[in-house]
């Protein structure tokens, strides 16, 4: 996802640079950004960026489930333990 969000971002600062700029401007940004986007040091940020990226949703995703059980058994444990009311005896207010 944030790789996604990223590349559109970068393609719509280029387009609207270059839009600007002229066709002449927006090919010598493009071939800056494929040149650094080449450098390997970038190449490893950007793996290195993407590992980091994935273990924090991995680590996001299990507390999330972590706290959806959490909420579900207690949800399971008050059904269990409440007693259901009558319709007769429930009242409706305005």
């Amino acid at each position: 996802m944030i790789k996604k969000f990223t590349l559109l971002a970068g393609l719509g600062l280029g387009y609207v640079l270059g839009a600007k700029a002229g066709q002449e401007r927006y090919q010598q940004i493009k071939r800056l950004a494929d040149d650094l986007m080449g450098r390997p040091e970038v190449q490893q940020a950007t793996r290195a960026f993407q590992h980091t990226a994935s273990d924090l949703v991995g680590k996001a995703r299990e507390a999330v489930h972590e706290e959806v059980d959490k909420v579900t058994s207690k949800t399971v444990d008050l059904t269990d333990k409440t007693p259901a009311q009558e319709p007769s005896t429930m009242r409706v207010t305005p």
